[in-house]
C-alpha cells in the first residue's frame, strides 16, 4: 500500500511538471507550438511525424538551446504511431533501422532526440524539452509518510511532497498538438 501510495504522489509531481512543460494551463509560457503536420501521426497517408520531431529540434535550436540531451514525451498512442509510421510506412526506405525496431519493446531515441513515454502525458500531444532545464521542480517539503494508529480500527497512512514545476527556460519546449486526428 505505501509503495502504490508513493508512486501516487510522484505521479501527481510528474503530471504537474508536464502540465507546467507543456502550458496547458494557459499561464501564457509562450513554449514553442505546432500542429502535427497534415491529419496527425495515426494518418499513415500524410502523417509525418518525422517532419513534426525535426520542426521542434529547430525551433528549440532556433532559441540557441543546445539539443544535445532532448527529450520526447508522449504517451503510449503516439509511440505506437510513431512505431508503426517508422516500420510500416518508412521501412522500405530505412530498413536497418526498421529491422531493428521490430526487435525491440520500445523506442530509444529517434534523430539524437530520447523517447519517454508515460500515461501521465495526455493524448494527442507530445512535449519535446531539455530534463533539468526548460523546468524545474520546486521543492518546498520532502515526499514524506506517516503512519497514524487508531487503535481497534486500523491504521492510517499518509504520503505528502510539496512543490511546484517553474518554467525556466519555455523556449526549450516544442509542444507538437494534434498527433491523433479522427
Amino acid at each position: 500500500t505505501i509503495r502504490d501510495l508513493t508512486r501516487s504522489v510522484q505521479n501527481q509531481v510528474d503530471v504537474r511538471i508536464l502540465a507546467v512543460l507543456g502550458d496547458t494551463l494557459g499561464t501564457g509560457g509562450n513554449v514553442n507550438t505546432a500542429a502535427a503536420t497534415a491529419d496527425g501521426w495515426n494518418d499513415v497517408a500524410t502523417g509525418d511525424p518525422i517532419a513534426d520531431i525535426n520542426t521542434g529540434i529547430e525551433q528549440i535550436r532556433a532559441n540557441s538551446y543546445d539539443i544535445g540531451n532532448l527529450v520526447m514525451y508522449m504517451n503510449q498512442a503516439e509511440e505506437k504511431h510513431l512505431k508503426n509510421y517508422l516500420i510500416s510506412v518508412k521501412g522500405s526506405s530505412i530498413p536497418e533501422f526498421s529491422s531493428d525496431q521490430v526487435t525491440k519493446t520500445k523506442l530509444m531515441s529517434i534523430l539524437g532526440v530520447r523517447v519517454l513515454v508515460s500515461a501521465n502525458m495526455s493524448t494527442d500531444t507530445v512535449i519535446m524539452f531539455i530534463p533539468n532545464f526548460s523546468c524545474k521542480w520546486k521543492q518546498f517539503e520532502p515526499l514524506r509518510s506517516a503512519v497514524i494508529d487508531l487503535p481497534l480500527i486500523g491504521k492510517k497512512i499518509r504520503i505528502a511532497e510539496e512543490g511546484e514545476a517553474i518554467l525556466v527556460h519555455p523556449k526549450s519546449v516544442h509542444v507538437i498538438t494534434d498527433t491523433i486526428v479522427g
